[in-house]
């Protein structure tokens, strides 16, 4: 326990090698290394990584990570909470001026049900398209309690803001220490991604194929 404490990133084939100098430097038998993973296993002393920030916030977020649950839902009902996101799409696609970009999608996912409320595909990440795309999402599912964003440029300018004050709804953060919070909206992001990929190609064949 007190080398583990002191070593969180060690490995358990690790801690086995350090038992094995100690003990048989005493004159006592080492237990298997299986006997050794089975034990940090069931005490719950699992390897940890350091965290990249050394900053008080980071140790504390990871403390209270270890102490607390982490629970499947960060709300309880329906529409009590809307995590929004941009993700950036892998390939490049063709616009009609005859230039490639890369698109940007947004998503809008209900914290509870998991219900995508609305996704849609952008050239551009700013608060014109954020607007937008929330506006749809709210016309789809209904007003939210509260959103969630990460703070993202789109997020802080002065056009978002207002349409959350206007709409009645109030805006949280995620932590930067607790990815695991925007799970949710990256998973959902790599299934689109990939669904998009397979409908750009079919529009470059297409042209042959006639």
């Amino acid at each position: 326990m007190r080398i583990h404490n002191e070593h969180p990133g060690w490995t358990a084939q690790l801690h086995h090698d350090n038992l094995r100098v100690t003990l048989i430097t005493a004159g006592i038998k080492c237990p298997s290394y299986p006997s050794v993973r089975r034990y940090l296993k069931a005490q719950g002393l699992l390897r940890r990584r350091a965290p990249k920030r050394l900053t008080d916030g980071a140790i504390a977020a990871r403390d209270r990570l270890e102490q607390r649950e982490v629970r499947s839902y960060e709300v309880e009902h329906v529409l009590q909470l809307l995590h929004l996101d941009f993700h950036h799409g892998s390939r490049k696609v063709l616009t009609r001026t005859g230039q490639y970009v890369k698109p940007l999608l947004v998503g809008f996912i209900d914290d509870r049900s998991r219900f995508l409320c609305h996704a849609q595909w952008y050239t551009n990440e700013g608060s014109r398209e954020l607007v937008h795309g929330l506006c749809q999402a709210l016309q789809k599912a209904g007003l939210p309690r509260s959103v969630m964003t990460d703070n993202g440029s789109a997020m802080i300018s002065g056009s978002s803001p207002q349409v959350c004050i206007t709409s009645a709804f109030c805006t949280c953060r995620p932590s930067r220490t607790h990815p695991m919070s925007t799970a949710s909206r990256s998973t959902c992001g790599v299934g689109l991604k990939g669904a998009c990929s397979p409908c750009s190609r079919a529009k470059r064949t297409s042209p042959s194929s006639n």
